[in-house]
């Protein structure tokens, strides 16, 4: 419930209370109309009665300021019991008129104080009734009956009871609506975050704006701010701070930038988000580990909310109220940390779009220049090539200088064609097909003019399809590589590619029939190992966190193998 609802409630209640205590005069006043009294007691009667409406009188006209002292100091309702007490012991103790008006403050009690006010102004009630019936027994001589006294003080305890329960009940109920109210306000604030979610042109700068936002308008909290971690969780960074009553995003002297480390000794913040859970500070712990950033945040009573999406910490959610000092309690804790964990989601998706969004157009510009170098480039050094080679077929045989320099050129152009290929092949962002795989090998053979005596098969077994998309183009650039050597140094009739991937493996092998080498003496330091391209292998293998193995002899063929590990496979 809100305060001025509450207040509405209160007002009602003490305008209840005093219709009450105008209609429990009427007893009083019928008895000195209508019943025969003695002559000496009606002095007493016409001074209590006075009495009662002068005390309703003032009630009615200060009835705000009287209501807001009982509300706020319940004591006060002791006064009433002694007032009342006294019109018993003017108007003959247990046969007074005014029993009815005796009431009242017991009722007021149970509805301003609740059973327990109520059963203890009853306890003080019963207490001055007794000293009221002693001062009538002794002052006025009046008797007394015992069996509708005790009726009468039983009554008492029996109409707090009867009105103290219901008042509690009430009470609950309004804690409940009230709650229900809390509850209305996170789903709205969560449902908030969701469509924002939704929206397909967002930043994270938008997000937010729109979690302080919520946190501020719908929560009704009175400042919030929020920080994004890097990537590898090591700083805060980006600022947003959110002020209701200044209903802005600027940071008070906070820069936009400015980085907070995370590690264990760097301050509430930072503690939160590496232990992943939400801190409440009431102690005036330092935010940071940095006295000028501290002073900066002006924060003494307030609570972090970590934003954590899979395990990965995404920011920081801080929430305090600087203006009044409101304390921030474990039910608003629970309430800010489901808006926090929504905030991870939306803060999360919305960052993942992001970096899709940005890989797609990477991969776009990588294959719009594949396709401008293979369009022009490597056009225009197939052409070259092609007529360097009418050239030197038209020379005539005295031109020996000539054909020998245009040979070179050849030579050199086609291995720069090679290589444009192979840029090309890096730069294309589409997946690399099993039937491509083969393709694209049998393509490059043809390229390298093999001998016609040469025969090359390549063969794929397993789901190549589980070998991600950098392993893929590796393993491709491995079998160029190895078909290179075989076409340049081998003198090989058979040759064999095969890419078999088993055993949550894949294991790439190029065999062939040709005249070997001496291992050792290739491998030996100072030798010229990158004629054999065995560097170049062995490096593209290490970034594979795999290996390659040469088995060779001479006469007798090379065999190269290279097995990848199972964690450059994809889970299937």
């Amino acid at each position: 419930m809100t305060p001025s609802a509450e207040i509405v409630l209160e007002e009602r209640t003490f305008r209840f209370m005093l219709l009450y205590r105008w209609a429990s005069l009427a007893p009083a006043v019928l008895l000195i109309l209508l019943s025969p009294a003695p002559a000496d007691a009606y002095p007493r009667l016409f001074l209590a009665l006075g009495l009662a409406m002068l005390d309703n009188l003032v009630l009615t006209v200060f009835r705000q300021r009287l209501n807001h002292l009982v509300t706020s100091r319940p004591a006060f309702i002791g006064v009433d019991l002694v007032f009342s007490a006294v019109l018993i012991a003017l108007t003959g103790g247990w046969q007074s008129p005014y029993y009815l008006y005796a009431l009242s403050p017991l009722l007021g009690a149970a509805f301003f104080v609740g059973m327990r006010g109520a059963l203890a102004a009853a306890t003080a009630f019963a207490i001055l009734y007794l000293a009221a019936l002693v001062v009538d027994i002794r002052w006025f001589g009046d008797s007394i009956h015992v069996g509708l006294v005790s009726t009468q003080l039983a009554s008492f305890f029996l109409v707090a009871s009867l009105f103290g329960y219901p008042a509690v009940l009430l009470q609950r109920l309004r804690q409940a609506r009230d709650a229900l109210a809390e509850s209305h306000r996170e789903l709205e604030s969560l449902h908030r975050l969701a469509l924002t979610m939704q929206s397909s042109a967002v930043t994270v700068s938008d997000v937010q704006e729109q979690i302080l936002t919520s946190v501020t308008g719908t929560l009704g909290f009175e400042r919030a701010m929020m920080a994004i971690a890097d990537a590898q969780g090591r700083v805060l960074f980006g600022w947003l701070t959110h002020h209701r009553a200044q209903a802005d995003y600027a940071p008070d002297g906070l820069f936009h930038t400015a980085e907070i480390p995370l590690h264990d000794d760097a301050g509430a913040i930072a503690q939160a988000l590496l232990e992943r859970q939400a801190v409440l500070v009431a102690d005036g712990k330092p935010p940071t580990a940095d006295p000028v950033v501290n002073s900066q945040l002006g924060l003494t009573h307030y609570a972090v909310l970590p934003m954590i999406m899979r395990d990965r910490p995404l920011g920081v959610l801080i929430v305090d109220n600087p203006d009044t000092g409101a304390a921030i309690s474990d039910r608003d804790l629970a309430s800010l940390a489901a808006i926090a964990d929504q905030a991870a989601i939306v803060l999360g998706s919305t960052q993942m779009c992001i970096d899709r969004t940005r890989r797609l157009a990477v991969e776009a510009e990588r294959n719009r220049i594949a396709l401008d170098i293979h369009d022009a480039v490597s056009q225009s050094l197939f052409g070259t090539v092609f007529t360097l080679d009418a050239c030197i077929k038209l020379l005539p045989e005295q031109a020996a200088v000539v054909q020998e320099r245009l040979t070179e050129l050849r030579s050199v152009m086609f291995n720069v064609m090679t290589e444009v290929r192979r840029s090309i092949f890096d730069l294309w962002g589409g997946d690399l097909s099993e039937k491509a795989f083969e393709a694209e090998l049998y393509a490059y053979l043809r390229e390298l003019a093999p001998p016609p005596t040469l025969h090359v098969s390549i063969d794929v077994s397993g789901h190549f399809d589980t070998l991600d998309r950098a392993t893929r183009k590796q393993l491709y650039r491995l079998a160029q590589e190895a078909l290179s050597n075989l076409v340049r140094h081998a003198d090989a009739t058979l040759a064999h590619v095969q890419l078999e991937l088993r055993n949550n493996q894949a294991c790439l092998t190029v065999e062939d029939n040709g005249r070997g080498f001496d291992l050792a003496a290739v491998l030996e330091p100072g030798t010229a190992t990158d004629h054999l391209g065995l560097t170049a292998m062995r490096e593209r293998a290490r970034g594979l966190s795999g290996s390659v193995e040469i088995q060779s002899t001479p006469g007798r063929g090379t065999r190269v193998v290279v097995v990848v590990p199972q964690q450059r496979l994809r889970d299937g």
